[in-house]
């Protein structure tokens, strides 16, 4: 994992699930926070989940599993999501499979007056997301 897309200074996005030597690279980028979004039964799994956080432990970096699939992806998610991140020292990279997940979860959990940006980053690095799918999953509550 050599390729982060970073949103802002506290939030960049994995678009490859990382392996242990990953996430060495994470921690000397001066990550301090690492999210996982896939589910344990996952194909092509560097690392499982539970495996994945003792090795971020063990790196000095915090770690969140929290599995979710592409129909779970709603105002709900994004809201719990967002508790759980606005928590995690920063700054914090967000990995699943692709970067689709990662990018349409923090994109919506950074709220309505980061989407364009979030949006031009995300799709700079070639990950195609649907604006008016990412609209759907933000909360009512503002940011």
């Amino acid at each position: 994992m050599t390729r982060l897309i970073e949103l802002d200074r506290e939030h960049a996005i994995a678009p490859d699930a990382p392996g242990a030597a990953d996430l060495d690279f994470l921690r000397r980028r001066g990550f301090r926070s690492l999210v996982n979004l896939r589910d344990a039964g996952e194909a092509d799994q560097a690392l499982s989940p539970a495996r994945e956080g003792e090795e971020a432990e063990r790196r000095g970096l915090a770690y969140l599993h929290f599995p979710v699939r592409p129909d779970e992806l709603g105002p709900d998610t994004v809201r719990a999501f967002r508790e759980k991140l606005d928590r995690l020292p920063k700054p914090v990279a967000i990995h699943c499979a692709s970067g689709k997940r990662a990018g349409l979860m923090t994109i919506a959990a950074r709220g309505e007056d980061r989407l364009s940006a979030g949006l031009e980053a995300v799709r700079a690095s070639g990950i195609d997301l649907p604006e008016a799918r990412l609209r759907a999953m933000m909360p009512d509550d503002p940011r």
